[in-house]
């Protein structure tokens, strides 16, 4: 961390840093949540099955069967889920922050730009980068992440998110105190 240089990215506090962190924990997690829905509902559908106890009713084969199903779409949605989860970056935590705080011309990801003045040594257009780069640094204080945005309803257009989990919430007033043995 360069604590000196006014014109890097970096050095504006261990607070904001730890913002940046935050912002790109709250950009994993939605990422996870969006992309790994079909995940979700394989497991969910599997244990509100497991709770109701319809693992006794089946047969051998049949047993053999679905298990294999559910380990196969388990599988396929977590190779889905790496194909499409992004690695969340420095310039997208800062998107991010921009948009959770309502900033507008981008003041956060301008932090870290330097000027063309600089590099042609002209001094008193690069004095005023220098003053414009150290007004971004108001942006810094009373920055908000909030959690992360877990919208049950994004993409999700026939709402089976919703019908596994009223079959897991079914499942569950159905098993009552059998409900652990179950899942075991």
């Amino acid at each position: 961390m360069q604590l000196g240089n006014d014109t890097s990215d970096r050095g504006y506090g261990l607070a904001f840093e730890i913002r940046i962190l935050l912002a790109k924990a709250n950009l994993l997690l939605e990422g996870i949540w969006r992309h790994g829905r079909l995940f979700f509902c394989v497991v969910g559908v599997f244990i509100g099955l497991s709770l109701l106890d319809i693992w006794s009713f089946t047969t051998g084969w049949l047993h053999l069967l679905l298990l294999i199903l559910f380990a196969a779409g388990a599988l396929y949605s977590l190779y889905r889920l790496a194909r499409k989860l992004e690695a969340p970056t420095r310039s997208r935590a800062l998107r991010y922050l921009e948009r959770r705080n309502r900033m507008s011309h981008r003041p956060l990801r301008s932090l870290g730009d330097h000027s063309e003045a600089e590099k042609l040594n002209n001094t008193q257009a690069s004095a005023m980068w220098r003053l414009y780069q150290k007004s971004l640094r108001k942006y810094l204080r009373g920055l908000k992440i909030g959690l992360p945005r877990l919208d049950m309803g994004v993409d999700d257009g026939y709402g089976l998110r919703a019908l596994v989990i009223l079959l897991l919430v079914a499942a569950f007033v159905i098993a009552g105190p059998r409900s652990a043995d179950r899942l075991y």
